[in-house]
């Protein structure tokens, strides 16, 4: 089960990779949850592998003030530690 969970993983960034290769701008939209910090990292995994450094990408995020506290808490970590 490991293993088809790296190759999923793979599979997602390479996916990106090209899009970035290609050319094109990345976003991901960001709340600080499981599903959207999993696809931030893929995404943060594919710009670094990517050979165009140039791109900008962008990361969205919204504080609703309606998160469980926990939560909001490390959206905040995360984008602070992103310099957003």
């Amino acid at each position: 089960m490991e293993q088809e969970i790296f190759s999923k993983m793979e599979a997602a960034i390479s996916a990106m990779q090209r899009y970035i290769e290609q050319g094109y701008s990345l976003s991901c939209g960001y709340s600080g949850g499981k599903d959207s910090t999993c696809t931030l990292v893929l995404m943060l995994e594919a710009i670094g592998r990517a050979n165009r450094s140039t791109i900008g990408h962008h990361i969205q995020s919204a504080d609703t003030t309606i998160e469980n506290p926990t939560i909001a808490n490390f959206l905040h970590l995360v984008l602070d530690e992103l310099q957003l």
